[in-house]
């Protein structure tokens, strides 16, 4: 069977855009270009964002560690200060911790 080969079409659509056969080489490249551009753009922002929306939580979780932190030290403490005074008690009663 023999190749058949079709002339190329006189207009490309491609995404709503209609481009005539009469572009020249240079043309497409700046179009390639502008559009390439212009995606790198869309995709930069929506990262910026996430990174944005990343650091607001990593900060929330910071401040939260920091106060987990605070409230082990003061728990720590109470129950140093509460074994300190049962051993001063037991002392007072006449009893011995060994």
């Amino acid at each position: 069977m023999p190749t058949v080969i079709r002339p190329l079409a006189m207009t490309t659509i491609t995404a709503g855009v209609v481009l005539s056969a009469n572009l020249s080489l240079a043309d497409l490249n700046r179009l390639i270009d502008q559009r390439v551009a212009d995606a790198v753009r869309t995709k930069t922002v929506e990262l910026d964002k996430q990174v944005d929306d990343l650091q607001r939580e990593n900060e929330g979780l910071l401040l939260k560690c920091e106060s987990l932190e605070r409230s082990v030290k003061v728990l720590q403490k109470d129950q140093k200060d509460a074994a300190g005074n049962n051993s001063e008690e037991g002392q007072e009663d006449g009893q011995d911790d060994s």
